[in-house]
Parts: C-alpha cells; sequence; structure tokens
C-alpha cells in the first residue's frame, strides 16, 4: 500500500535523521498524525493452528481495541471509558508502532490520556522508534500534557533511538513556550543527539531568537 511505504519512510527520517539534515519534526510527525494514522489496524496476527474459539477470542478484543484507537483519535472520551471499561489489550500497539499514551498524546487529548493512566498505561511508554508521548506533545507544543506527563515522573531528558531528547524536538519546531517549561524542569540545555545536533545549533540555525535567550539562561543556572 502507497500509505505503508510513506508511513515507513517517515519513521526512517524520523529515528535516524536529525535536525541538522533538514529534517523538520513537526512536519515528519504531523504527516504521520494527520495521514497514517488515520488508517486504523486492528489485526495483531493469529497463528494458523489457533482453535476456533481463541481466534473468536482475538478477534474480539481486537474490535476493542481498533474502536479504542478510533476513539482517542476523535477525542470521544466517553466512548475511550467505555471501551476501556472492557479490559482491552493496554499493551496494543496501533499500526504505526505507537502504544495507546504516545497515540493520544499525538492527537492532544489530555483527558484520555488521564484515563489511559488511571487504567494502567505508563506515561513513558516508548513507541518503537523510541519516541514517547513527551516527544510528542513537546514537538506539537501541548504544554499542558507536558506538565502533567512531567508530574507523572516521564524523565524531562527522555531520548529516543536517534539520542534526541523532547527539547531538541520543541526547540525544532519553534515553540518557545514549551522550550522554558521544559527548561525549568531541568532539560539539558546542551544535550546532543546521536548527530551532534544540540538545540542551541538547532535555534541558531533557524533564528529563533527568544529561544536561544532562554538557552543561555538555562546554560548560566547549571
Amino acid at each position: 500500500m502507497r500509505s505503508v511505504a510513506i508511513f515507513t519512510a517517515l519513521l526512517m527520517c524520523l529515528a535516524g535523521s536529525s535536525s541538522g539534515d533538514g529534517q523538520v519534526l513537526d512536519d515528519i510527525i504531523g504527516n504521520v498524525i494527520d495521514g497514517v494514522m488515520r488508517d486504523i489496524s486492528g489485526s495483531v496476527g493469529e497463528s494458523s493452528d489457533s482453535k476456533p474459539e481463541s481466534k473468536a477470542a482475538t478477534g474480539k478484543q481486537d474490535e476493542i481495541t481498533a474502536g479504542l484507537f478510533h476513539a482517542i483519535e476523535t477525542g470521544d472520551v466517553a466512548q475511550v471509558r467505555k471501551l476501556l471499561a472492557r479490559s482491552p489489550d493496554l499493551s496494543a500497539r496501533h499500526s504505526s508502532g505507537m502504544p495507546l499514551m504516545v497515540y493520544a498524546a499525538g492527537w492532544g487529548k489530555l483527558e484520555i490520556m488521564k484515563h489511559l493512566a488511571v487504567r494502567g498505561c505508563r506515561a513513558d511508554v516508548a513507541d518503537d522508534r523510541g519516541n514517547t508521548a513527551l516527544h510528542l506533545s513537546a514537538v506539537r507544543g501541548y504544554d499542558g500534557i507536558v506538565c502533567w506527563l512531567l508530574r507523572k515522573g516521564v524523565p524531562v531528558d527522555v531520548t529516543n533511538q536517534a539520542g534526541q531528547t523532547p527539547l531538541l524536538w520543541a526547540v525544532d519546531d519553534g515553540h518557545a513556550s514549551t522550550v522554558k517549561l521544559l527548561l525549568d524542569n531541568g532539560a539539558r540545555p546542551d544535550h546532543r543527539d546521536r548527530d551532534g545536533e544540540t538545540p542551541e545549533r538547532v535555534a541558531r540555525r533557524k533564528g529563533y531568537a527568544e529561544i536561544l535567550k532562554y538557552l543561555a539562561e538555562a546554560r548560566k543556572m547549571r
């Protein structure tokens, strides 16, 4: 499918490219959220020798899980609560590789994230590329979600497989208030990802004067 190919290319960029490669992280994640993430898939695979009863049970569970991802996307809190009461697989991942909590963060659904946490979903869970809910909320500028995740104990400098922190993602997309929020909560302004990229280099390249000021103030305080 063409959407699968697009998604694969996007994820490769997300996990393997730094901001210095000219990739705008917000554009990458925006394409995932607005495009591929709409292709809800409930399939988790079944063995060929499964009994009919187990197949039926698995199919029902998949239906609940697919419905839950869809309800998260549409922001249907009532439906999310209804489906959570039916004991879905809380470790399930969307076809994009995102767990429930990360998926909800990508859509900016804080109330739903709270319901997921009450049911046992971890706030610090990561997707297949190591990206957490804090990464997605930072790059989207969702300060309310960032605050909630930090209060839930998610490390402010959690890194993905490319060594990128939420601060780097927030800087890359120019969210000054989010950058300040992360720095005020102890984010390292001088952290380098695997390609040697730093928040300051990104901010200078893109001309983000306010963010550069926040980074400079944070360095003085360290």
